[in-house]
């Protein structure tokens, strides 16, 4: 997962996820609660496995 801070209360999620059998390129804004904890918003992209061509690997192939 990748976090990229939006301004002080929000940062943006990169993480690939599963979803009923299907992997995911999930983008997420999360936000801070109340309480302190981050939570996930409802601003969000999750990007179908078919594109998974085009993802970069951890091995940079």
């Amino acid at each position: 997962m990748i976090s990229l801070r939006k301004n002080s209360r929000e940062e943006l999620r990169v993480s690939l996820d599963e979803f009923k059998g299907h992997r995911l390129l999930n983008l997420r804004v999360w936000f801070e609660g109340d309480d302190g904890q981050m939570r996930p918003g409802k601003q969000g992209w999750p990007c179908a496995s078919k594109w998974r061509p085009i993802w970069p690997t951890r091995s940079g192939r």
